[in-house]
Order: structure tokens, then sequence, then C-alpha cells
């Protein structure tokens, strides 16, 4: 199906009134507002804001089937006639799709219960560990009562609750979901958007809010009119490509321009730590071992990286028989099979 002649425009110019347009139509009526006061004003909001809800869920209904039909390409290219951007109607088709799997919680988006963000949430989290349909209905009525900054960690609760048997930790998860593009947006500006671990998080906005807090100081000596906004522009990008130039740090040579303010930069330092020891630091060899222990070079064996993830995080052991073959012992099961040979990683048998 071509969707490319297709736009909001000529969809609707029909010739027919809104009423002989089918029951499947929605007719919205928008009251006169001007006259009202604040407790009228607020009761409208609130009514205007529940009927936003539920033609959000009739859309993500409306593309969910379109997406049966057509494809998600189709679908994503159909959001693109709401005046998205490539992103955002990417991101609109891909919730239509998830909430397919959960039909109660795109009615209730469709009565006006919950947000279609609400809801974008869950079918994302259904996606990477399956609700069942208990839990479901029970994050329907948290949605319900919880903004979407506090829902957002009430699913990641209930995910971590779902996954415990899979043997990672939450931070191990967080890490599994950490993801970053770089796009061009249609303003012909680059676009990044990223999703870390909390770990990793916290690292970076402490690295960019200090280095942003050194520009602000610096722009309030030099007068300089840049934007608090600007300023995280700025230093998010010396922080993955450059350096902002210290006074002493470097050669006059090496500074570069980067064309903002007159900043100067040097390329990115590279830093390396090395922990050591006491006893090796100060000439002595004591208590040699991994770093989760003391260790026996004899008592070694080689693992694909499949086994190696088994035995360090799902609680496997590895287990030698008289014929000298390793095997992996399962914490629940017992026995999982022979070991195949390979020379990735080491553990203790």
């Amino acid at each position: 199906m071509d969707l490319g002649g297709f736009t909001r425009g000529n969809a609707i110019e029909d010739g027919r009134e809104p009423a002989d347009r089918g029951s499947g139509c929605v007719d919205v009526q928008l009251a006169d507002f001007s006259d009202l006061g604040s407790g009228e004003l607020v009761k409208l909001i609130l009514q205007a804001d529940s009927a936003r809800r539920q033609l959000d869920g009739y859309l993500a209904a409306l593309l969910g089937r379109l997406g049966d039909l057509e494809g998600q390409d189709a679908v994503e290219e159909l959001c693109r006639q709401f005046g998205l951007g490539r992103h955002k109607a990417r991101q609109q088709a891909k919730a239509a799709g998830s909430l397919k799997a959960l039909p109660a919680t795109l009615e209730a988006v469709k009565g006006g219960w919950i947000s279609i963000d609400h809801a974008r949430v869950m079918g994302e989290s259904h996606e990477r560990a399956p609700l069942s349909q208990a839990e479901e209905l029970e994050l329907i009525t948290m949605a319900i009562s919880e903004d979407l900054d506090q829902f957002k960690k009430t699913v990641a609760r209930g995910e971590d609750q779902r996954r415990a048997d899979d043997g990672l930790t939450r931070q191990e998860r967080q890490r599994e979901r950490r993801s970053a593009k770089v796009f061009d947006g249609d303003n012909e500006m680059v676009i990044l958007y990223a999703e870390l671990d909390r770990m990793a998080g916290e690292r970076v906005k402490t690295a960019l809010h200090d280095l942003s807090d050194r520009l602000f100081r610096e722009d309030a000596k030099s007068g300089s009119d840049r934007t608090h906004d600007q300023r995280n522009a700025d230093a998010l990008v010396a922080l993955i490509t450059q350096r902002p130039k210290t006074s002493g740090t470097a050669d006059d040579d090496e500074v570069v321009n980067n064309g903002s303010d007159g900043d100067g930069i040097v390329p990115q330092a590279t830093t390396l730590i090395v922990s050591v020891d006491y006893d090796t630091l100060s000439g002595q060899l004591k208590n040699a071992g991994l770093i989760d222990g003391p260790t026996d070079i004899t008592n070694l064996v080689l693992l694909c990286p499949k086994c190696h993830k088994k035995v360090h995080k799902q609680g496997y052991q590895v287990t030698k028989s008289r014929s000298g073959q390793h095997r992996l012992k399962s914490p629940k099961r017992g026995v999982d099979g022979v070991l195949p040979r390979g020379p990735t990683c080491a553990a203790a048998a």
C-alpha cells in the first residue's frame, strides 16, 4: 500500500460534514472559556486532558491495526504526516506496536484513565520481561495515581522482580538497557540521545555539571551571554571530543579554537589508573591471586564466553571427572554438560 499520497489535508477533504463520516469519527466540541472563572477553567482543563488521553489511545489502536496490515515502516511513514520528526515518528510507531500485546493497558488509555506515556513505559518493559495479566492490571492501577517519573521507577522495580532468576544484578540489568543514538534532526542540527545505567549516568552528570559550572565562572569574568543550555552543549562536546585549556597545562602550540566564544581547548587527555597491592609496591610478593580471591594456576580451566558468564554471573560450578573432562554444574539442575574447548578465559575448577 502506497501511503505517499495521503496527507492530513486530503484525508478529510471529502466534502462531507463530520456527522456524515460514520460512527467511528471523533467529533470534538470546543467550549468557549473566555468568561469562565478559575474553578470552571480547571474543570474544563481536566476534561480536555481526559479527551486527549482517549484520543491518544484511539490513535495508538489505529496505528497498531495499520501495523498488522502494512507493517511498522508504513506506520512510521504515516506518523510523519502528523508533523513529527523522524525520531518522534519512530517512537510513536514503536509504542503503538508494543501496546498490541497489552490490550487492557490500551483500553485504559482509550478510557482516559492513564496517559499514552505511562502505557509506552509498560509496553517497553513488557518487551524485556513479559507481564502477566495480573501484573498488567496492577501497573495500570499504579499508573492512575503516579506521575510519569514515579511510575518509571515502579515499573523498573517490578521488572527486576520478574527477572530475579536470570542471574543478573539490578545494575547489570540496567546496563543491558543502556543505549545511545546520534542522528540528524529535521532542523539540520545533530541530536544525541542516550539512556545510561545509574552508575554511568551519575558519572556523566557529575562531569557535565562540573565543567558547565567552570564555564559559567569563565563567562561571568568575560561577560559572555552564553545561555545555560549552550554551556551544557559546549561542555558535552568538550567532554566527548576534547577538554578546555587550563592555564599551565598545555603549550600554546597545542591549543586549537572550537569557534565558540574563542574558548581554547586541547585534545582530550588519556588517564591511566593503575591499582597495585601495597606488598607489591614495596617489593614483596604476598597473597598473589585474582581480584575476587588467592588461586592456583594448575586449578584453572579455559572457558568460552557463554560458559564464563554462567560461572561468574549465574552461580555455575566447574567440576572435573576422573577421566579429566570438565563439566558445568548448574546451581539448580545438576550437571549441565561437557565444557567445550576454548581459549577465551580461565576459571577455577
